[in-house]
């Protein structure tokens, strides 16, 4: 049978009969139609449909426009709808899994809808009512605009706290409508976003609470120019959130089960749902993070009341979540100097205000109005000052965030950073292959590493050389090609090291010789076919004498075994604002596995000499608190940070308004007391950044006495 097009073409009038929009519609009678029904019930359904459009605007009185924006024709009374184009695929599975109401549904008979509140729609928690539903909306004022649809909400206040009155309108592309329209939504589909569908298509969506949205939308403007609702303050003098997202349900609670209870006077994710898209302001705001993505986090209220403060101004994410207190601020909808002049430690002055989204896992506070800032000077730190000299081994723990000697221009701000804190012995990881394929089948960084050491040694006379395993391909994760793994980068003149290289599989084993320790392969790998490290970063063991001068001249050789470690990182995992409450960490029990057969390599050593030498270092993709990382030091290592820096300076990297520790430098009892250690706060505290990581340092005295 073959498809025939049905065009129905109507034409609306407004007040005094004047003609506001002609406009047709297409329904396609046959094979794969939307319906296949009689052509007389089709086109019975396709004017029923467009008469009570008709019906419901010549009925609705719509004011004139007395004041056109520049630029801007009058556009009261026009008939508007989603774009039909669409360039991204979040937007096309949303399509798939609801498709709107065509003229075919409810036996070809049109319901008349009832205009209903965005409050009636959202409802009291997290979930909305008339999810999969089509809905006419009562007049609302758009409150926010993006590239892919728009915020609205109800003209009057809020009259339940406890029920949000604003909602996001995905419109596939940015809609012809301003701040401060007041238009009518005349059908939309209330969807929740992201769907299932989507979730388990796209990972980065994993996790994400859902949240109520409107799709497959057709409006029409009013009037432009309208007042818009009050912004809803949160801080002192309004609405304070409360102190923890609760934790009295089972781990894992998916907040989108209806017997989830939705409490937002205690519960800090019920309190921002409960104003999720809505207009929103907070009060004088002190910036406590960097700017990234176009986003930076602040403290409201001036930061007052917050403990767990870092040194530098920013809040520490601590066992019990993130600070509530803290909001992310999007910049993305005011002038790119705004997001360039902010810096840690500014304070915005005044009130902020905006509309509370909810987007990748995060609460984020868009801001529509352009505000004043306070600004504090800032400088990135000095390498910090630890002890220097013959006998002194001074070490570097630093993530080089997927170098590359394509990256010039970035390889030479790591050659300054290694220049100015002049280690013996680097410890690094995430160095990249030179390659994204090597003909041999052998994934080298010798450009790369010969690269580094040409710049190091033109900044202080030092060649420093190198030592790691190559990795098979495409086995250790990180970026796709990328072939990324752990190196060693050392001053020659400051140890003897004797090379047994091992391959990609080869095992670290350790044999005692008299008095000292030996591995048969060196460097190698801990357990490289161990099920915890597929297509995982392999923990590296290099061992190295440590030359050590007495008064009188004589050399001595201090034995070391340093493991090096890049452990599975959180990616994908439940987010502090997620759907899951409290959010399931599933990456620990992996990350257990992996430090297993670490520590067991750890105690095997000390266990053949107490007084072993032993370092380990690395990005641990662990907070400090979690039972991965209190292996090592069940194990006797000492978690030298913890023990010996202020709380507030323990930290080396920054995610969505907290600052936490990552990145380990660990030594066995024969170092604890002989070390002293100190973070570079380099990059975490700043943008644009070399890495994402800070940089851990240590000093290691052998002087006597």
């Amino acid at each position: 049978m073959m498809s025939r097009p049905i065009v129905q073409t109507m034409q609306v009038t407004g007040n005094q009969g004047a003609t506001l929009q002609s406009f047709k519609n297409t329904a396609t009678i046959g094979a794969g139609s939307v319906s296949q029904l009689p052509l007389d019930v089709a086109v019975r359904g396709i004017r029923a449909g467009f008469e009570r459009i008709a019906a419901g605007l010549a009925q609705r009185p719509l004011p004139v426009v007395a004041r056109p924006q520049p630029g801007r024709a009058a556009v009261a009374g026009q008939i508007h709808e989603e774009k039909k184009t669409v360039s991204n695929p979040a937007a096309r599975t949303c399509q798939a899994s609801s498709p709107p109401v065509g003229p075919g549904d409810n036996g070809g008979k049109a319901a008349k809808p009832t205009p209903v509140s965005i409050a009636d729609i959202r409802g009291r928690g997290y979930n909305s009512p008339m999810t999969n539903k089509s809905v006419q909306t009562k007049p609302v004022i758009v409150t926010a605009v993006s590239k892919w649809g728009m915020w609205v909400q109800d003209i009057n206040a809020q009259t339940d706290p406890d029920c949000s009155s604003g909602i996001f309108v995905y419109t596939q592309g940015q809609p012809d409508v301003h701040i401060g329209d007041r238009i009518v939504i005349v059908q939309a589909r209330v969807v929740l976003f992201p769907s299932d569908q989507l979730t388990k298509a796209n990972p980065q969506a994993k996790g994400q609470a859902g949240k109520a949205q409107l799709g497959f939308a057709r409006w029409v403007v009013q009037r432009i120019g309208h007042k818009l609702p009050p912004a809803v303050l949160i801080g002192k003098g309004g609405r304070m959130p409360p102190a923890k997202i609760m934790k009295s349900r089972a781990t894992g609670s998916d907040i989108h089960n209806p017997k989830t209870p939705f409490n937002p006077a205690k519960d800090a994710m019920a309190f921002y749902t409960s104003l999720r898209d809505m207009r929103v302001k907070i009060a004088n705001p002190v910036v406590v993070g960097p700017v990234s993505y176009g986003r930076v986090s602040v403290a409201i209220d001036n930061g007052e009341g917050i403990a767990n403060r870092t040194l530098a101004g920013g809040v520490l994410l601590t066992p019990d979540g993130p600070n509530t207190q803290v909001i992310t601020l999007d910049l993305s909808g005011l002038p790119k100097d705004t997001l360039s002049s902010l810096a840690m430690g500014d304070r915005i002055l005044g009130e902020v205000e905006g509309v509370l989204d909810y987007s990748f896992g995060e609460f984020r506070l868009r801001v529509t109005k352009e505000f004043k800032v306070e600004k504090v000077p800032q400088t990135r730190p000095s390498v910090p000052d630890l002890p220097k000299g013959k006998n002194i081994m001074r070490v570097m723990q630093a993530n080089l965030e997927n170098m590359n000697f394509k990256d010039a221009e970035r390889m030479e701000h790591f050659a300054e950073m290694i220049a100015q804190a002049a280690p013996d012995m680097c410890s690094f990881q995430e160095v990249q292959s030179d390659y994204d394929f090597d003909p041999d089948g052998v994934m080298e960084s010798e450009k790369t590493m010969n690269l580094l050491s040409k710049m190091v040694y033109e900044k202080t006379g030092i060649r420093y050389q190198w030592a790691y395993v190559p990795p098979e391909d495409s086995q250790d994760g990180g970026k796709k090609g990328g072939n990324i793994r752990n190196v060693f980068f050392y001053n020659p003149a400051r140890f003897r090291v004797r090379m047994r290289q091992g391959d990609a599989t080869d095992k670290s084993v350790l044999v005692r010789r008299g008095k000292k320790l030996f591995l048969t392969k060196n460097t190698s790998r801990i357990e490289p076919k161990d099920e915890a490290y597929a297509h995982s970063r392999k923990p590296v063991v290099f061992e190295y004498d440590f030359i050590v001068t007495d008064q009188k001249g004589r050399k001595t050789y201090q034995r070391f075994l340093h493991v090096n470690i890049h452990s599975i990182s959180k990616r994908g995992e439940d987010g502090a604002w997620g759907r899951q409450q409290p959010p399931v960490y599933r990456s620990e029990t992996k990350r257990k596995k992996q430090h297993k057969p670490i520590v067991d390599f750890i105690r095997g050593a000390l266990n053949l000499d107490a007084d072993q030498n032993i370092i380990l270092s690395g990005d641990g993709n662990a907070y400090p608190w979690e039972e991965s990382v209190r292996l090592f030091t069940d194990a006797g290592m000492h978690h030298l940070a913890e023990e010996q820096l202020p709380p507030g300076d323990v930290y080396s990297y920054y995610f969505n308004g907290g600052f936490f520790l990552y990145d380990y430098l660990m030594a066995s009892p024969a170092l604890a007391n002989r070390a002293k250690v100190a973070i570079w706060h380099r990059h975490s505290l700043f943008s644009p950044q070399d890495s994402d990581h800070d940089v851990v340092l240590a000093a290691i005295d052998f002087n006597e006495g």
